[in-house]
């Protein structure tokens, strides 16, 4: 099992890192029951939401939970090295994109979930970059991938999904590997926790993502967001959920909040509504916007993975067919078992 701790040599700036709980920010925590709850990180484009992402990957991994990423711009990569660039990070495998250990491809969806699902005490964590793939290998990889794991998994595993609305469309095809991608993560999202599952969905359209899954959020982060429609989508889950007061203390702010600045709000789950400061990252800033005139620093030193023993472990593992899962198949008056088959209510 790899240990994804051992290596960590910095102690974050932003809060002690002894204690169990997902710390985003200096005076705001998660618990670990997080792993298996919904939760959606909202912003417009270079806001911080993929950076309080990353900070989530962080605390995840330093309470040593399992976790996958789907990480469709290549942006998690920095997760294995320190945030100076010169000491290690955490040990979890990259499949796929510029960093990889080992390469992706749209066929080993089904390999790679099952995998995961065979760690010995608990998921194995990935990262799994897509960013190198054209957009019909990278759906029909990740349908695979979810339709194995989702039918597979029956531990606490939490996956964070960048770009959510990229998988699950408002507008999304009721037919081929966008529709098997949308039942997906519907099935993760709302029926998941019973297997296990919880999810973070990262977006910086949530009027584009598919509100079936937006509204199951179990808490809603929402860094700066200034267009009206997206506004519209955060208004229309605040009123689900709250009084009219909050409402218009979040709306009212939400279009100017600085950089890295965030309302956390959960009412029903945690029941807390807080403003915070996303915790500085210990890991290196792998999802910086370059800036014109400086040469792209790249981190010296990256936590050391053994690729010969994944690669064996993954060759080791036997999916089924493709075709035989049974996401998306339920009927009225039946629900999925915890393997994934039908019974009677």
């Amino acid at each position: 099992m790899i240990d994804n701790a051992r290596n960590l040599r910095l102690v974050p700036t932003s809060a002690p890192t002894n204690r169990a709980e997902l710390r985003i920010a200096f005076d705001f925590a998660l618990p670990l029951d997080t792993i298996t709850q919904s939760v959606a990180i909202v912003a417009q484009r270079g806001s911080g939401k993929t950076y309080l992402a990353k900070k989530m990957l962080e605390e995840i991994l330093r309470n040593r939970l399992p976790v996958v990423v789907i990480d469709l711009m290549g942006a998690f990569h920095g997760i294995r090295s320190s945030a100076d660039g010169e000491s290690a990070g955490y040990e979890i495998p990259i499949f796929g994109g510029r960093h990889s250990d080992l390469p992706l491809d749209a066929s080993m969806g089904r390999a790679l979930a099952a995998w995961v699902c065979a760690g010995e005490e608990q998921p194995r964590s990935a990262v799994l970059d897509i960013s190198h793939l054209k957009k019909s290998e990278q759906q029909a990889l990740i349908a695979d991938f979810g339709e194995e794991l989702y039918d597979r998994n029956e531990r606490p595993l939490h996956v964070i999904l960048d770009e959510a609305d990229f998988f699950a469309s408002q507008r999304f095809s009721q037919k081929g590997v966008e529709k098997r991608l949308f039942d997906v993560f519907d099935a993760i999202v709302r029926r998941g926790r019973i297997k296990g599952f919880g999810i973070t969905m990262i977006t910086q359209r949530p009027a584009v993502l598919h509100k079936d899954l937006l509204t199951q959020a179990s808490a809603l982060v929402m860094l700066r967001l200034a267009s009206p429609q997206d506004q519209k989508a955060v208004k229309a889950w605040i009123e689900r959920h709250d009084s009219h007061f909050e409402q218009d203390q979040v709306m009212g702010t939400l279009g100017s909040l600085p950089i890295g600045t965030a309302w956390v709000w959960s009412p029903g789950w945690l029941r807390k509504l807080r403003k915070i400061r996303v915790g500085k990252q210990v890991t290196w800033d792998s999802s910086s916007t370059p800036t014109i005139g400086e040469k792209m620093k790249v981190a010296s030193t990256r936590a050391e993975v053994d690729v010969r023993a994944i690669k064996s472990e993954i060759e080791g593992c036997a999916p089924r067919e493709i075709g035989k899962s049974q996401i998306g198949k339920s009927q009225k008056g039946k629900r999925p078992t915890r393997r994934g088959r039908e019974r009677d209510e």
